[in-house]
């Protein structure tokens, strides 16, 4: 199995309560430690900086082989007494690479593409194109959490409503997004479901809501007593259900799979995720 993910690295600061943390981020990211971690051959492509660091890309090939642009795009996250405020820095340092310029060796038998939007910079048409390079029976995922991000003047993240989100529809096996990522999310998931895709909304410890042509399903969680690090979360559950539709086709093992990946990422810093395929399987048949 190959799989092609696009979409930005970035360098994550995360500030609680005055404690600072510094690493590798971006949706693009842990899916690619997903993968790993499940045995797949991967390819992220990402625009990148010499500053980030050299060791989080060892695990799985990445293009351009060598940074590209001075500063990494960085998400600053600062929570104080539970309130987060999110700022991005480094925007202009970060165009996505244009599918042209992906060698086509790359390309060639890929499986599984998952589009990685951490900022609202892949569309309809870089999807397109992507697509149209690919082997044709290969299964397209959009993570959309980007979609509904706007940056303001002072670099500060804020929601916003996607007006052309049905633009994407028709070249999508399965859109993933987060309760948390757009006001009245289930309602949206369940119209835009009716337009093809399977539309997936992560919730969290509450498991996941599956939307398959309008009609609903219910997954829960596994439960976790001992949470580590929450981040990444999201992209993990989105990798190993796409990784397990691939070898299943069983939309129900596929949630519970997501669900039990998302799961065990809880229990390590995101950074160096501990789990293992038969860890997976083993939580899914405890």
């Amino acid at each position: 199995m190959k799989a092609l993910i696009y979409g930005n690295l970035t360098l994550d600061e995360n500030i609680t309560d005055g404690k600072k943390y510094q690493g590798p981020g971006g949706s693009s990211y842990f899916i690619s430690r997903t993968y790993d971690k499940l045995g797949v051959e991967s390819t992220l492509v990402s625009p990148y900086g010499f500053d980030f660091p050299n060791k989080y890309l060892q695990d799985f090939s990445v293009f351009p082989p060598k940074p590209i642009v001075d500063s990494t795009l960085i998400f600053q996250n600062i929570t104080k007494a539970s309130r987060r405020v999110q700022k991005v820095f480094n925007i202009k340092h970060s165009p996505n690479i244009l599918p042209e310029k992906i060698p086509k060796s790359l390309l060639n038998h890929i499986n599984l593409v998952i589009f990685a939007t951490v900022l609202d910079n892949i569309s309809p048409a870089t999807i397109s194109k992507i697509k149209n390079f690919v082997k044709p029976d290969a299964i397209i995922s959009l993570v959309a959490q980007g979609l509904f991000r706007n940056i303001d003047e002072n670099g500060n993240v804020v929601k916003k409503e996607k007006k052309n989100i049905e633009a994407y529809l028709k070249y999508i096996d399965f859109m993933f997004l987060s309760v948390e990522d757009i006001g009245d999310s289930l309602s949206k998931a369940e119209k835009w479901s009716r337009g093809g895709p399977l539309v997936i909304v992560t919730q969290a410890e509450k498991g996941c809501m599956i939307f398959n042509h309008g009609k609903p399903q219910k997954f829960n969680a596994f439960k976790i007593d001992n949470i580590i690090d929450a981040t990444g979360a999201g992209d993990v559950f989105a990798a190993a259900f796409s990784y397990a539709y691939f070898q299943t086709k069983n939309i129900s093992y596929c949630a519970k799979f997501g669900n039990s990946a998302a799961a065990l990422s809880l229990k390590s810093h995101s950074s160096d995720l501990k789990f293992t395929l038969q860890d997976i399987e083993n939580l899914i048949d405890h």
